[in-house]
């Protein structure tokens, strides 16, 4: 796995995109993906032009684990009902949520799993339900994730997460793993929405994920 430090190495410099842009030439859509690791594939040019840039070698600009990890979300539970008894589509709401995440490390002949165990709450009292239009937009959801109970689990995954990866990787996976668990649930309240008649419900949501390592 490679990954590049552009983001890093601005930071250290107080240096914004678009004075890079600027001053590089590079385009500013170019350097929004390079920071974020977005990018699935950088020119030559471009990695030259930065470490000129940044007087940096390709060495300081990229970082490298010699093995691959990926992350997959498989939904338990999700219990969805409607709080407004008028009949009008206004307050969904789910009282339950549960999730498994697995992250998964590969290497060339082997590959790990780490078990995750992800749940969410969510203040009904301030917000209601999950209302369309909410006057409180967005509505807050948060997520907690921790470690699936399991001493070789525990033991393995420490060792993984703390002495294999450094703080770029570290950030990486929980970006996908916000991303991915945030995704299904989004995807699976719409989809039981509409299963249920309410095909045009749609509300605001931003996501606040809570990590227990």
């Amino acid at each position: 796995m490679i990954r590049n430090n552009l983001l890093t190495l601005l930071s250290e410099r107080e240096l914004k995109a678009t004075r890079v842009a600027s001053d590089t030439g590079i385009a500013r859509s170019t350097l929004s993906s390079l920071t974020n690791n977005d990018s699935k594939m950088i020119q030559l040019e471009t990695v030259n032009t930065l470490c000129r840039y940044l007087n940096v070698t390709p060495n300081d600009f990229f970082e490298y684990l010699p093995f691959d990890y990926d992350f997959k979300c498989f939904i338990n539970k999700f219990s969805l009902f409607d709080t407004d008894t008028s009949g009008f589509i206004s307050n969904l709401y789910s009282d339950e949520f549960n999730a498994d995440g697995y992250i998964y490390k590969l290497d060339k002949t082997d590959k790990q799993t780490f078990g995750l165990s992800i749940s969410y709450h969510f203040d009904k009292e301030h917000y209601g339900g999950f209302e369309i239009n909410s006057l409180i937009s967005p509505m807050e959801i948060h997520f907690d994730v921790e470690l699936q109970a399991n001493e070789n689990n525990e033991k393995d995954f420490n060792s993984f997460w703390n002495d294999e990866l450094t703080v770029g990787f570290r950030t990486e996976i929980k970006k996908k793993i916000m991303a991915d668990v945030f995704n299904s649930w989004k995807e699976q309240l719409y989809s039981i929405a509409k299963e249920n008649d309410y095909s045009n419900y749609e509300a605001d949501f931003k996501s606040i994920f809570h990590f227990a390592f």
